[in-house]
């Protein structure tokens, strides 16, 4: 025997080793040289999979049935299979979300919901509690074969689980608690834990060789005498009987298990650096498998045929030890430590995140001061957390009377189990909820530990085994290994009711549910992970999340991670978009904060940061005390409305008649609260300096709008009230750049067709006639407010200017100005302008892009949309004359994008009848629906229903005249045949419309009901009307409807229209 504490000092020096190992990963780390950032490192981590169970507990399985140790291996297999399809999947979604655990995942997937994580994370502590348990067994085992049953240290006897689970528990804190990363990946613990794969590998490979061919004479020697055996002996019958459901059972179980037990997530996804490392790992990680494998057999039968005393779970280490190979058995250690050690201290690491990311941390931002710096109670929780993983598998240990470690293993994959339906069901399918999450997984884990736990607790406990014999009050048909009689095997009857039950629940309540805004925006990034293109709006709503300056988001930062940490990530994220400090830009501020949101929830967990973001949020709905009366004013939803001296009054009629109010101001709150009556109803002063309400500065957009836009989430029924842009856009005059002043604004329109959207402004301030005492709906703020559309065109005009040399840009620039002050290059027609009417730019701009490169805009410049592109054309014109390869469409592309407008604004021009030909009028239609959607007044002259055109192509109802001979109820029809009536439609249509376009569809009919030579004139008069009024007109025809002449002397009359 070796000496009492030999293969204790061999255990120490091993893990100081591997203690090295991780300073010297994570100092690699520090210098950018980074160890494990690649596939090989990455798929040796995969292989912490292989543990105690392994080294030990296949081996037992295999001494006492055979291969039935093999389907715990074909399970990952079949997973690494689909692995560029499942996993890759999951990494996706987790990288894109910061998500750091397997708790984390699920949560984040079904709206950031607490409880779910909360209960992910304790059925987690309480699902790898066995498997620790496994682990410190099967070391504890191994010292005492090699040491004795007696370890004396100091002269008190130790108990060797207690000592190894002291020893392991340290270690994990050091290995994965040293400090906090956002990132929460551990480069060092990774590096352990691939040299730990090789360890024990190689000590696997090693044992197994000397026992096949040094002790026997080789594999077939081995495998042809325990087949003698079986046949002669019943007793070794099951070693090579294979039973069918236990074989699919537990493949099914190890495929689930390989994917969600808390350790195979970290490794697999958490710590992946690159999808394309999961390739190769996708058919190392199975060949590392099959190797490890390979001798399992020889080492249980060899130990069979020799006799061998001991625990069957421990030949591995009693063979070489009882033939006097000492050496081969203190390999044989390591190697198992390196096992037991790799899982302890990623499981631990990896649960412990999760305990205090979704169950502890929600609670520690509840209850402790706000002030109060939190990174080294955040730090110190974690320590604590990993401490209670080993010693709750300590305890359990102790609990345990000894069975065989693969018993114990299978527990907890038959819980990792339960992960599966809200785990898989979220990433493919969108119905999947809450609710149905909830449910599968309560009465799943409650089954589990009914059908699996409780057996195994049983069999050191008479009474709990009573139970599982006779079943509770002795019913028969409850019997925990046998539930309702189907004489199952008691795994595959844990994991038949188990799945069914919590399967079940799960479709089921996610079909009688309905899924709330954050389901559904999770549900669809989960989902569509894969997919390369976001919707529009989507992409708009996306620049929002900004809650201050850079300032602002260090200091919020530093509060979890500490001021160096928070300063060095900031710096960090800086450096990767190119920005500086001192320069930075809006945009790149709005990415800043939302990764300032992913790096805490890489940090503390999705369900904590949503605590942390909405508790930035100023502001929650609330409602007012009602009022009986119906309301004096009748708003729509969607709609944004200006009333220039009755905007109180509305507000105040609207918060007293059930609607959540938000009143932004520039008023004292007091004052405002004193002459309205408001109680409840939050308002935000406006101002630089604290008042009794809430308060923000009107120079931090972004922090406004985002304030603005939680609110309206967060209410079903809303009404902001702000009182005004107009003095908005005076305090950032000269101080904030005219985009982020047009960002704000657009932000805003498009927010209002979620909320009611009330601005309290003066007549001079909005475009156009509008009555004092009424309400006056406008459907876009930038073409209606102040100097907005000047800003517009300064943005538009810098974009284009931009890609001019130098010299060509000030010859451009000296002549659009030279036309500016004649008042001829704005449809306005303005008077020739001196030079005190007259603004080139803000200062900034002037010194920024040098003296005579603006373009000299006039200070009272205002554009409708019409003239806003006509301004647009004329200046590309200029440019084309001095640059021939210059392209309007390409340099303006992303700013029309991303202000909401259509490129064919741009190239149709206003006056012009296009004809389209094509034989069926779908692109008419788009072309159509696609303009009226970004803003221009419509009319549809057409064949088809107008229920038809409003379904297919998304075109407005109201703007659809229906091309036929009867009258319908509900649409505006007219006969083809009255082209007086054509006409008269027509001409009051562009009488009252700002910006007309005008689709007739149906040529071909209009032909058919009168002749050609009358369509033929109607469309001439209609053509000279439309470049009367600027309007537009399309004009669809068929060029199968006509011969060649006709359709040549119809063409001749209009422009040909250029997709």
């Amino acid at each position: 025997m070796i000496g009492p504490h030999l293969a204790l000092a061999f255990m120490l020096i091993y893990l100081l080793l591997l203690f090295a190992i991780a300073r010297f990963a994570d100092r690699q780390k520090l210098l950018g040289r980074s160890i494990v950032a690649n596939p090989y490192v990455y798929a040796l981590s995969l292989c912490v999979y292989v543990s105690a169970w392994t080294f030990y507990g296949s081996i037992g399985r295999a001494a006492s049935d055979g291969l039935e140790f093999l389907p715990i291996y074909l399970g990952p297999v079949l997973a690494m299979t689909v692995g560029w399809i499942v996993v890759r999947k999951m990494i996706r979604v987790s990288k894109e979300h910061r998500l750091t655990s397997i708790s984390d995942f699920i949560s984040f997937r079904y709206g950031r919901s607490y409880t779910i994580g909360a209960v992910v994370a304790a059925f987690s502590l309480i699902m790898v509690t066995p498997y620790v348990a496994l682990q410190l067994i099967a070391i504890s085992t191994s010292l005492e074969v090699l040491s004795g049953e007696e370890i004396m240290l100091f002269g008190i006897d130790v108990e060797s689980k207690l000592l190894v689970a002291v020893l392991l528990g340290a270690f994990a804190v050091i290995f994965g608690a040293r400090h906090l990363d956002p990132m929460e990946r551990h480069e060092g613990l990774i590096a352990v834990v691939a040299f730990e794969s090789v360890v024990k590998i190689l000590a696997f490979l090693l044992v197994g060789l000397y026992i096949a061919y040094s002790i026997f004479d080789g594999y077939g020697n081995i495998t042809s005498q325990i087949i003698n055996l079986a046949s002669s002996d019943p007793a070794y019958a099951t070693l090579i009987d294979v039973e069918p459901t236990l074989w699919f059972t537990l493949t099914l179980v190890s495929f689930f298990a390989i994917l969600f037990l808390p350790r195979q997530f970290h490794v697999m996804v958490v710590e992946n650096s690159s999808e394309k490392h999961l390739k190769k790992a996708m058919w190392l990680f199975p060949l590392y498998l099959l190797l490890i494998n390979i001798f399992v057999p020889a080492i249980a039968w060899g130990g069979l045929l020799l006799n061998v005393g001991g625990l069957k779970d421990a030949f591995i280490l009693n063979i070489p030890h009882s033939l006097g190979a000492e050496w081969i058995s203190v390999l044989v250690f390591i190697g198992g430590v390196s096992a037991a050690t790799a899982m302890i201290l990623v499981e631990s690491v990896a649960v412990g995140t999760m305990l205090l990311n979704d169950l502890e941390m929600p609670y520690i931002l509840s209850h402790i001061d706000k002030e109060r710096n939190l990174a080294r109670i955040i730090l110190n929780t974690r320590r604590l957390n990993i401490l209670l993983v080993v010693l709750l598998g300590y305890l359990f240990s102790l609990a345990l009377a000894y069975q065989t470690l693969a018993d114990i293993g299978v527990v907890s994959f038959l819980a990792a189990s339960q992960l599966a339906p809200a785990a898989l069901g979220g990433l493919y399918w969108k119905r999947g909820s809450r609710q149905g999450a909830m449910a599968g997984l309560l009465f799943g884990f409650l089954l589990w530990a009914y059908t699996a736990l409780l057996p195994t607790i049983a069999k050191g406990y008479p009474w709990l085994g009573d139970i599982v014999r006779e079943g509770p009050w002795g019913i028969k048909a409850l019997m925990p290994t046998n539930l309702l009689g189907l004489d199952l095997d008691i795994w595959t009857n844990s994991a038949f009711w188990t799945l069914l039950i919590n399967c079940s629940l799960y479709v089921l309540v996610s079909l009688s549910v309905k899924l709330s805004l954050d389901e559904e925006k999770a549900a669809s990034s989960f989902v569509e992970a894969f997919a390369e293109k976001k919707g529009e709006l989507e992409k708009e709503e996306e620049k929002g999340p900004v809650q201050g300056t850079l300032d602002d988001l260090e200091a919020a930062l530093s509060h979890y991670l500490g001021e160096a940490a928070a300063r060095k990530q900031v710096d960090q994220y800086l450096e990767l978009m190119g920005a500086r400090r001192d320069t930075i830009a809006p945009g790149q501020l709005r990415l800043l904060w939302q990764q300032f949101e992913k790096t805490l929830t890489g940090l503390m967990g999705s369900s904590a940061t949503k605590m942390v973001v909405d508790d930035r949020i100023a502001v929650k709905p609330v409602m007012e005390a009602a009022k009986e009366t119906l309301p004096a004013y009748d708003l729509a939803p969607g709609k944004i409305y200006v009333a220039p001296d009755m905007a109180y009054e509305v507000f105040t009629d609207q918060i007293t008649h059930g609607v959540e109010g938000l009143c932004i101001t520039h008023t004292t709150p007091e004052e405002v609260r004193r002459r309205w009556g408001f109680k409840e109803t939050p308002i935000i002063k406006l101002s630089e300096e604290k008042g009794s309400d809430r308060y923000i500065s009107p120079r931090n957009l972004p922090l406004l709008f985002m304030t603005i836009k939680s609110f309206v989430d967060s209410s079903k029924n809303s009404i902001v009230l702000i009182d005004s842009i107009e003095k908005i856009i005076a305090e950032n005059e000269g101080r904030t750049s005219p985009r982020e002043v047009l960002d704000f604004v657009y932000q805003m329109e498009l927010l209002g067709h979620r909320t009611h959207l009330l601005l309290a402004e003066r007549e001079e301030f909005v475009r156009g006639e509008i009555p004092a005492a009424a309400i006056n709906e406008i459907k876009e703020l930038i073409f209606s407010l102040g100097p907005l559309s000047s800003y517009l065109f300064r943005v538009f005009s810098e974009a284009m200017l931009s890609r001019l040399e130098e010299q060509t840009r000030r010859e451009v620039v000296a002549e659009a100005n030279d036309a500016i002050a004649s008042g001829g290059f704005f449809e306005a027609g303005k008077k020739p302008l001196s030079d005190d009417e007259t603004a080139a730019c803000e200062p900034e701009m002037q010194k920024a892009v040098g003296q005579g490169l603006v373009l000299n805009l006039p200070k009272d410049l205002e554009l409708n949309r019409r003239s806003f592109f006509t301004a647009v054309r004329k200046l590309a014109r200029i440019i084309k004359e001095h640059q021939p390869s210059f392209d309007l469409v390409a340099s303006l592309s992303e700013l029309m994008k991303g202000y909401g407008r259509s490129p064919y604004e741009m190239t149709l021009i206003p006056g012009t009848t296009y004809i389209v030909t094509e034989e069926k009028p779908q692109r008419s239609l788009e072309l159509y629906s696609e303009l009226v959607r970004h803003g221009m007044e419509g009319l549809c002259l057409s064949r088809y229903n107008p229920r038809t055109l409003a379904e297919r192509y998304n075109v407005p109802l109201d703007s659809v005249i229906w091309l036929t001979q009867k009258s319908e109820p509900g649409y505006r029809t007219v006969d083809p045949s009255n082209f007086p009536r054509l006409s008269s439609l027509i001409s009051d249509f562009l009488e009252r419309a700002n910006y007309p376009l005008i689709l007739l569809e149906g040529m071909g009919y209009l032909i058919t009901q009168s002749n050609y030579e009358t369509v033929l004139r109607f469309v001439q008069s209609q053509r000279d009307e439309i470049a009367l009024r600027g309007a537009i007109m399309l004009v669809h025809i068929d060029p199968l409807s006509l011969d060649t002449k006709e359709l040549h002397r119809l063409g001749s009359e209009m422009e040909p229209f250029q997709d």
